[in-house]
């Protein structure tokens, strides 16, 4: 009988202690809900909202590419942008003419493929009305050119840049013709949207040169800039240092024209009519 008396009321004191605990359990667990969100299951409940960290986009900043170009040559004055250039360390893009088919000039077009520089091809003569007097003319004209460079280098060259640009309007052809005839013999032209201004005679002061550059140097986007290597160009060689600092100011890194190149292009002089 008094075993009986002992058992109920350890039952009757565990029941109670079961009923606390629930109690706890029911008033303080925490738990997740059917859309993840968490849930207090007391009286007043609560939703707690966990914020998700996010990337943030990175935005793409273009890189800025400057390619020097140098027309007319080679010269003694290419030996000097050479030299510069290797000082700088920067490849840059020679468009050469044949005017001079000697020794001298056989042996900077092979300096100029050596140090890893590319090779382009610019006009025979330089003689606009020679150039320009007809299709064939310019053709002669474009295929002597590349001769002398593949002859003298073994580069057969395929880029190209219009004696006074694709815009000129001395060409006795209608020059829409006469892209339209480069473009179909494999050949790719590139005119500049920086610098030519030394083009001038007498020729313009080194910091005139610098000056026209460095004036347009800082948009955002890529630069074909022109400079001269010819004879008689001494100006455009001391200007050139102060060009290179100030274009790795304004952010362009430096890099030699090849076929892959976008190129620049240069509205056709509104007296040629297009072709259809």
């Amino acid at each position: 009988m008094n075993i009986d008396k002992n058992y109920r009321c350890r039952l009757y004191s565990f029941s109670l202690i079961m009923i606390f605990i629930l109690s706890f359990l029911l008033n303080n667990i925490i738990f997740f809900n059917s859309k993840g969100l968490l849930n207090t299951a007391n009286a007043s409940v609560k939703t707690v909202y966990v914020k998700k960290k996010t990337k943030k986009a990175v935005k793409k900043v273009h890189q800025k590419v400057a390619y020097l170009t140098f027309d007319d040559g080679p010269s003694e004055n290419t030996d000097k942008v050479l030299h510069i250039l290797d000082k700088y360390k920067i490849k840059a893009t020679f468009f050469v003419v044949g005017l001079n088919q000697n020794k001298a000039a056989v042996k900077r077009l092979k300096k100029i493929v050596k140090r890893g520089h590319s090779l382009g091809i610019h006009s025979l003569t330089h003689n606009y009305k020679q150039i320009y007097a007809s299709l064939d003319a310019f053709k002669k004209d474009v295929y002597a050119i590349r001769d002398f460079v593949k002859k003298s280098t073994g580069i057969d060259a395929k880029i190209y840049r219009f004696p006074g640009g694709s815009s000129n309007g001395v060409s006795k052809t209608n020059m829409y013709t006469i892209i339209n005839w480069l473009e179909s013999a494999g050949f790719k032209y590139f005119d500049w949207n920086l610098g030519g201004t030394d083009a001038a005679w007498p020729a313009p002061s080194a910091d005139k040169i610098y000056n026209d550059i460095a004036m347009y140097s800082k948009s955002n986007s890529d630069k074909i800039v022109l400079i001269h290597d010819s004879k008689g160009k001494e100006n455009s060689v001391k200007a050139l240092p102060r060009i290179i600092n100030k274009l790795k100011k304004e952010g362009y890194k430096f890099d030699k024209i090849t076929e892959d190149t976008k190129p620049v292009h240069h509205n056709v002089n509104k007296k040629y009519k297009k072709i259809k």
